[in-house]
C-alpha cells in the first residue's frame, strides 16, 4: 500500500494519520518474529511449510520496507 492509500484509510476510518503510521511501524517490528515463530512449529510440514516460508518472506520484505520509510 502506498502512503497515500494509508492516509486515505486513516481518513476513512476517522483516525489520525500519525496514529495509523505508528501502528504500521509497530506491526512491522513485531510481525517478522511472530511469523518466524509460526514457521518453527513442528506440525507444519511439506506444502504447508513451503507456503509459510513464502508468506514469512513476504512479511519480512514488507516489514523492512515499512521500517525503511519511517
Amino acid at each position: 500500500m502506498t502512503q497515500a492509500a494509508w492516509d486515505a484509510l486513516a481518513e476513512a476510518i476517522d483516525v489520525r494519520k500519525p496514529f495509523l503510521r505508528r501502528i504500521r511501524v509497530e506491526l512491522a517490528k513485531a510481525l517478522p518474529e511472530s511469523a518466524k515463530a509460526l514457521l518453527a512449529r513442528p506440525e507444519f510440514t511439506g506444502e504447508e511449510r513451503q507456503f509459510l516460508e513464502t508468506v514469512v518472506g513476504i512479511v519480512e520484505e514488507h516489514a523492512k520496507f515499512v521500517l525503511e520509510k519511517e
